[in-house]
């Protein structure tokens, strides 16, 4: 496929350019959280980190303000005190490491841990997230908001990280062998419900709004209709307030299940486009993509909690760990080790398995649809409104493609065309964009 019919040289040079960017940092990250990682387990960090949280659990403990909440809310001492209770009433092969607070250290280990690794990456998150993206004339969000967004993702870090670390050590502490089995099935339906929740916990952040009787609704309905689906709800996102990037998505399971479109998407591309678009997160639910990615995370999650059993019980006979027997929190970098190792050694096959899904999705769009130009067109203004990457080299779609590159979803629109006997002319691509895109291009 030539993509030179397409995109202008200057395009592509320029998208080249920002490529070698996006992989410099994609390794500047990764030898980054090597370091950190190995500073942790071999040079002593997480005993230290491990103190550093028994004298904020000795603070916490004697803080006058805590006290006097105690005094006055009785539901929240006996909390404490059922929490003490729980994370002492252990195996008592399984010693607690740090006392009477283990509870609290428990729970503040995992937040310190993941407070240290984004403050150590903030300046590359800020350069990635907002310089960059400001220069390349694809943000709209303002300094203050992402300083604002960024500290409410630290919070809510925070509350999932004190939630990980006293269930999972405490659990490990009463249930020597057993509790990662146990736990097992309350991830599976923290997962179900997490995916069930995802529209309601999506309105922290964003405004979403119904899509409004138009003749695009009722592409939408009719598309939905020939897949024999009932028709989802259609909702529609403020991305334009972060961001001038377009795109679509599939979000909740089951009955809060809704296809989302960015307010950029509605507004500066064809309707024939956005049926596409549409017809493609279709195609994902006919294939059951969004199940299937709901059980390979529960079973990667299982993983993960096996290996984390394997380090509490063997990680205290290896002395460069200085780990203590029973559930010590200071194994969490070692576990994190673990988990970034299996991550990256399996990061091909997660892409293979993306770009599959992805490409039958493309394909169930084409017969939904039957309209490859729409499809090619869409790919084309995608790529020109988010700025992708339309020919990266075959070693980077290998180890990070999660999408298939424009050049192959190109290809694929115009092998249908010609086995289904639809002209396909190259010349009338893109197709024309909406007043409203022509009238809302930034310029240049």
């Amino acid at each position: 496929m030539d993509l030179s019919a397409f995109f202008s040289a200057e395009e592509m040079a320029a998208w080249a350019g920002e490529r070698l960017i996006s992989q410099g940092l994609t390794f500047t990250l990764l030898a980054l959280r090597v370091l950190f990682l190995a500073l942790l387990i071999f040079g002593g960090l997480n005993r230290h980190l491990f103190e550093l949280c028994q004298r904020a659990a000795v603070r916490i403990e004697e803080a006058r303000w805590l006290a006097w909440l105690g005094e006055r809310l009785k539901t929240l001492r006996r909390l404490a005190r059922a929490l003490r209770r729980f994370s002492q009433g252990r195996d008592p092969r399984t010693p607690a490491p740090a006392g009477e607070r283990q509870w609290l250290v428990d729970a503040l280990y995992p937040v310190l841990l993941f407070w240290s690794w984004n403050l150590l990456c903030l300046p590359l998150d800020f350069f990635l997230g907002f310089v960059r993206e400001h220069a390349r004339g694809l943000a709209t969000i303002g300094l203050l908001r992402w300083w604002l967004e960024w500290l409410r993702g630290q919070l809510v870090l925070a509350l999932f990280a004190l939630l990980l670390g006293y269930g999972l050590f405490a659990l490990a502490r009463r249930l020597r062998r057993s509790w990662w089995l146990w736990l097992s099935g309350a991830v599976a339906g923290a997962l179900l419900l997490w995916s069930l929740t995802s529209p309601m916990r999506a309105r922290l952040y964003n405004e979403y709004r119904p899509l409004p009787e138009s003749s695009l609704r009722t592409r939408i309905q009719s598309v939905v209709t020939r897949a024999g689906l009932d028709p989802p709800r259609v909702l529609v996102v403020d991305s334009s307030k972060r961001t001038l990037r377009a795109g679509g998505y599939l979000m909740g399971q089951g009955p809060t299940l809704a296809v989302v479109l960015s307010d950029n998407l509605i507004r500066s591309f064809p309707e024939r486009e956005i049926e596409v678009a549409v017809a493609h997160e279709v195609g994902h639910q006919l294939r059951d993509h969004p199940l299937r990615s709901l059980l390979l995370t529960g079973i990667s999650a299982i993983i993960f909690l096996g290996l984390i059993q394997l380090v509490l019980l063997y990680g205290p006979r290896l002395s460069r760990l200085r780990l203590q027997n029973g559930a010590d929190p200071a194994a969490l970098p070692a576990c994190m080790a673990l988990l970034f190792l299996l991550v990256n050694l399996s990061s091909p096959l997660g892409a293979y398995l993306n770009r599959r899904e992805e490409s039958q999705a493309d394909h169930a769009a084409l017969e939904l649809t039957r309209d490859p130009v729409a499809f090619a067109s869409l790919m084309i203004r995608l790529a020109r409104s988010n700025q992708a990457d339309v020919d990266p080299p075959a070693w980077w779609v290998v180890w990070r493609g999660s999408h298939p590159p424009v050049r192959d979803r190109l290809r694929a629109a115009f092998e249908w065309a010609r086995d289904n006997g639809v002209r396909l002319d190259p010349a009338a691509l893109p197709l024309p964009a909406p007043v409203s895109a022509v009238a809302n291009r930034p310029p240049g």
